[in-house]
């Protein structure tokens, strides 16, 4: 297993370590303006952030533009805690028995801009790409940071469920964020489970390129919410599984071409009534892609 451990900064740098951190998130402006101008982004960046770790769910959260232009700004603050919303994680409180406030305010400082610089690294790879090598020279299975006492995060190449065969059995890094997280890295790569994606279709077209929805036909005076079959991207389709009846998330699947021909040639010989009810979707549907499969 390879990997990197970050250290935090000794307290008598304090001041040191927070111009550090203002000259990495500048840096990451600077990268995000520069790739708008090319057009290779828009007015956010995405990441893969871990759920709660027994649920096997990454999210891809839009973190946008505005957002690290404020933290440049301020550097601390309000700006770290708007970011950190984003992203469903709340900083502890410092412990004023054990830490100096300003020890603790740039640790924190710290560690979103370390967050927030390899994301952007994630992000102009599709989240897949070994920037690892192009830094550090070497292939690497995670990057930690967690400070003492503050929210810090690790960055691992994590398998995906059914998305998975639409990768190549690549991995991706996901972010799992926290204070005294367990940490993924002690797992060898076999027992981690494979995660499903959390995303809306808009978020994910802007990463795996162009989608198209296939919708359902109805007539105009039906409602006029259009309902989707299913996206077609690339070398397969997104299919609907299941709504939730919890969460206003749509369960889907991932099908590779020859999977969704077989899929619809099979419907020709099953029985009108042994057929599962049609699942359709909404554009602002959430999707879960990693929908488990029954198959008879």
């Amino acid at each position: 297993m390879s990997g990197i451990i970050m250290g935090s900064i000794d307290s008598d740098e304090t001041l040191l370590g927070l111009c550090a951190s203002y000259a990495i998130l500048a840096s990451v402006e600077d990268c995000l303006n520069l790739m708008e101008q090319r057009q290779f982004c828009t007015n956010f960046f995405s990441l893969l952030v871990e759920r709660d770790s027994h649920e096997g769910i990454a999210e891809i959260v839009n973190m946008p533009k505005s957002a690290v232009i404020e933290l440049v700004e301020a550097l601390l603050g309000p700006a770290i805690d708007k970011l950190l919303s984003l992203m469903s994680c709340l900083p502890p409180e410092p412990d004023e028995l054990e830490e100096d406030s300003h020890i603790w305010t740039q640790r924190l400082a710290r560690s979103v801009a370390l967050l927030l610089d390899l994301g952007v690294d994630s992000y102009f790879g599709s989240h897949g790409s070994r920037f690892d090598v192009k830094y550090f020279k070497r292939e690497m299975d995670f990057i930690r940071y967690f400070p003492k006492n503050v929210l810090g995060f690790e960055c691992s190449m994590r398998p995906l469920a059914c998305l998975d065969c639409f990768l190549d059995k690549k991995s991706v890094w996901v972010f799992q964020i926290g204070v005294d997280l367990a940490p993924w890295s002690l797992l060898s790569s076999e027992k981690r489970e494979k995660l499903s994606i959390l995303t809306t279709i808009d978020t994910f077209a802007h990463i795996r390129g162009p989608v198209w929805a296939e919708l359902v036909e109805q007539d105009s005076s039906e409602n006029p919410i259009k309902r989707i079959k299913k996206y077609h991207f690339s070398k397969g389709c997104i299919r609907p599984m299941a709504k939730s009846f919890v969460t206003s998330e749509v369960k889907g699947h991932w099908f590779s071409w020859p999977e969704e021909y077989r899929l619809r040639f099979s419907r020709y010989f099953t029985p009108q009534f042994e057929r599962e009810p049609e699942v359709f979707l909404r554009l602002d549907d959430k999707l879960l892609i990693g929908a488990e499969l029954l198959v008879n």
